[in-house]
């Protein structure tokens, strides 16, 4: 393929590339991932820029002395005490040139050939103390095309480097030169020794065919010849001609780009595991209130239960209250002597029946629905404080430096902090406790049955059955004349009388279960709706999050495979 064939295809690459650099920190943006922006950003002015070494290495072995040597110009101080306090990027100008680029960067311009093609970084010591130093070198590291890692040749074990070396390598996958300098100090013995010994180091960090130079910047400057230069600058030509410096830095960017999703995806995966474990939680909340709800309604039942017997059981003793009462000679009785007595009539009668029948009712069902309502109220408080106990355990986020996770996950505990003050207030006794207080509803419930409905009955049960003007419990006493009229009918009718009594009361029985039934269970469905309210800011969180991170999710899943296929592309041309 014709050289300006590759460059046309490498040149589509090379715009195929930005696009998607463009998409990923569109992506970053969204991500709250600031320290991936400014990657991506360098990255995209990188692919501009001459192929870009980056010189690495401690302090004191000799970077700056290589680099003056390289270049056969003194660029970088040389001094007993560490003085690259800052990025030094040399680079191509008509004339010599400085200038400074924030606090911690300086940019060199120098008029000489090779830096049109290439540009130098000179880096702070691996093990300086200087402030920073460490963070702005890594920082550096991703945007570079090839990285000299310059050792001292009588001691390349030190540990700061081949810490520095495991980020580089693994974290972003640069290729490295390695450079022992200084070799002019160091026996050939000893040279192959730590020559072996740094092929060794990087084959275990997974660097294959490692290249090793060694050099003497103090042999160079004095053309003292076997300084190890010359191999060094034909190694750098081989690199940027014939078009294999654009395709490596298309490769190196593309690389980056990659570790950078790769992050993103990795701060992504995190939240959505605390997605899934949200999840988790919102079900099992629900679960629990659903058989929370269940249990509460088999206490319901039961309580209707024992209400609906106890009811029965006075029912029943107000029949044979009603059928001793009407009998002829209580009747009879009643009649003589209300002629005399108002307050023996049996109008009366049927009125203190009611009345004593009603209280009776009243309070048997005040007894056994406090008593209900006070094991209601346990089950309740018993499921709000498992509930609390859940929030409590899913409450703190993990700790994180990256900006979103950390965004995500106060926001996360805010909600889940109101929600446990929201429950925790519904477990206040005086508060939640008078709001499911059953035994007060179903007395007011009691009250309406009972004031106006079974026990009412009495009097019009008997006024439709004996069809009578004289058996008339609602006009006063009996006249004596007409005691035996009333005696006779009551005889006829009194049989009568108690079916259509009985009769009406066990309906009234059915009534009051039904009654009682709709409103405890319409009752408990207000409970737990207004329970489940509690939670509906965590339930909305988790919402948002679905439908905020699942896109993100897949925009970030499609930029990688893009990433890969421009990769192949470009390995194609």
């Amino acid at each position: 393929m014709h050289d300006n064939v590759i460059d046309k295809k490498l040149n589509e690459q090379k715009i195929r590339l930005l696009v998607l650099l463009h998409q990923l920190d569109q992506l970053a943006s969204e991500t709250s991932s600031k320290d991936q922006r400014e990657i991506i950003n360098n990255l995209k002015a990188n692919l501009s820029e001459p192929f870009l070494f980056v010189v690495v290495g401690e302090v004191k072995s000799g970077k700056s002395s290589f680099i003056n040597a390289l270049l056969q110009e003194d660029i970088c101080a040389v001094n007993a005490a560490p003085c690259t306090d800052r990025i030094q990027q040399i680079i191509y100008a008509e004339r010599k040139s400085e200038q400074e680029d924030g606090k911690y960067f300086k940019k060199i311009g120098l008029p000489l050939e090779i830096l049109k093609t290439i540009a130098i970084v000179d880096t702070p010591g691996t093990n300086s103390v200087i402030e920073n130093h460490q963070e702005i070198t890594e920082k550096f590291i991703p945007v570079s095309d090839l990285i000299f890692f310059v050792f001292p040749a009588k001691n390349p074990h030190t540990q700061s480097d081949w810490k520095l070396l495991d980020f580089i390598s693994n974290e972003w996958h640069r290729k490295v030169i390695f450079v022992l300098q200084q070799a002019d100090i160091a026996s050939p013995e000893e040279l192959r020794i730590n020559r072996d010994s740094v092929i060794t180091y990087a084959k275990k960090r997974n660097i294959e065919a490692p290249r090793v130079f060694s050099t003497s910047a103090k042999r160079e400057q004095e053309s003292a010849g076997q300084s190890g230069f010359d191999e060094i600058r034909e190694f750098i030509r081989e690199s940027v001609t014939g078009g294999r410096h654009f395709r490596h830095k298309l490769q190196s960017n593309i690389s980056s780009a990659q570790r950078v999703a790769v992050n993103i995806r990795k701060n992504l995966d995190e939240l959505k595991k605390q997605l899934d474990l949200d999840l988790k939680t919102q079900q099992h909340i629900k679960d629990r209130l659903s058989l929370g709800k269940g249990k509460s309604a088999y206490e319901i039942d039961s309580l209707i239960d024992r209400l609906a017997l106890n009811y029965e059981r006075i029912i029943g003793e107000i029949k044979d209250d009603f059928r001793d009462g009407l009998s002829l000679t209580t009747v009879l009785g009643k009649s003589v002597v209300a002629i005399f007595k108002k307050d023996q009539s049996l109008e009366y009668w049927v009125k203190d029946l009611n009345r004593r029948s009603s209280e009776k009712l009243r309070k048997t069902i005040a007894e056994v629905s406090n008593e209900g309502a006070h094991h209601f109220f346990d089950g309740i408080h018993l499921l709000l404080r498992g509930l609390l106990e859940t929030l409590e355990n899913n409450k703190m986020p993990r700790a994180h430096d990256v900006d979103l996770l950390v965004k995500v996950g106060e926001n996360r505990q805010k909600v889940i902090e109101a929600v446990m003050a929201k429950v925790s207030d519904l477990m206040n006794e005086d508060a939640f406790s008078h709001f499911i207080n059953i035994s007060e509803h179903l007395e007011k419930i009691s009250t309406a049955f009972t004031g106006g409905g079974a026990l009412a009955l009495i009097g019009g049960i008997i006024a439709f059955t004996t069809h009578t003007a004289v058996f008339d419990i609602t006009g006063g006493a009996l006249t004596a004349s007409g005691i035996l009229i009333a005696g006779s009918s009551l005889l006829i009718k009194r049989k009568s009388i108690l079916k259509k009594f009985n009769e009406n009361l066990d309906k009234s029985n059915d009534r009051f279960r039904a009654d009682i039934k709709e409103k405890l269970t319409e009752r408990l469905k207000v409970i737990y709706d207004v329970i489940d309210r509690q939670f509906e800011p965590l339930y909305q969180h988790i919402e948002n999050e679905s439908r905020r991170l699942l896109p993100l999710l897949e925009r970030c899943e499609g930029i990688s495979k893009e990433f890969e296929e421009i990769s192949r592309e470009i390995d194609r041309t």
